[in-house]
């Protein structure tokens, strides 16, 4: 049985030309994972709630009648005491789906062919609108 040759390929070997050198490459570096966390994030979360400063927005659900499902998120911002903004500059901002909850199209079409084809959902939508805003909070 003869004897088995050696590989004619350019290294000779199946490891190539850089082991029989004996410069092998270090594996690479483990990367420490980069975390988004502070030192005061983590002592937020331990710290107890009645030491916490208080979120100056409350948020409460609303629904147009007891046998509704709220479906309005309504969020009220009441600053801490001492604050100077004066009363009289209430800001107030809402927030709705327009499509097929307050307007829907003037054509009858699932979408409106123009800016100018719509209509309200409901000829009270625009009082209702109006209402919102005039309350108190």
């Amino acid at each position: 049985m003869p004897a088995l040759e050696p590989s004619s390929s350019s290294s000779g070997t199946k490891r190539g030309a850089a082991h029989r050198d004996g410069s092998v490459s270090p594996p690479p570096l483990k990367r420490k994972a980069q975390s988004a966390l502070t030192k005061s994030a983590v002592t937020a979360f331990f710290t107890p709630a009645s030491q916490k400063k208080r979120d100056p927005v409350v948020w409460t659900e609303r629904s147009p009648d007891d046998d509704t499902p709220p479906t309005l998120l309504v969020a009220k911002y009441v600053p801490e005491r001492g604050e100077d903004q004066p009363l009289s500059q209430r800001r107030k901002i809402a927030a709705f789906d327009l499509d097929s909850t307050l307007i829907t199209s003037a054509s009858g079409k699932k979408h409106a062919d123009s800016a100018t084809d719509w209509k309200w959902w409901d000829r009270s939508v625009p009082g209702r609108l109006k209402q919102l805003y005039d309350e108190e909070g």
